[in-house]
């Protein structure tokens, strides 16, 4: 986790907040503590992310209709997309 924090320069508060984020529910459950795994963090996060960018293409798009702005928005957070961004970044 500190190599982690140290290439993002970012150092997280909840290291264990951390540790959750990064296991898979696969490893969690072959584990034998069995450690919370990711995926109420991933519900969460992708509400986050479909909330910011509603946000910014309502703002920046003012004239689209309902209809548009949703086939925008879910082509900007589908998995590809945002899997091609993280690529980037």
């Amino acid at each position: 986790m500190n190599e982690l924090q140290e290439r993002l320069s970012y150092s997280f508060q909840d290291g264990g907040l951390l540790e959750q984020a990064l296991t898979h529910r696969s490893f969690s459950e072959e584990s034998a503590q069995q450690p919370p795994h990711n995926e109420r963090l991933e519900f969460l996060g992708d509400a986050v992310i479909e909330l910011a960018t509603t946000q910014l293409l309502f703002r920046e798009l003012p004239a689209a209709s309902e209809g548009d702005l949703s086939r925008i928005r879910a082509s900007l957070v589908r998995t590809g997309s945002l899997a091609e961004l993280g690529r980037t970044w």
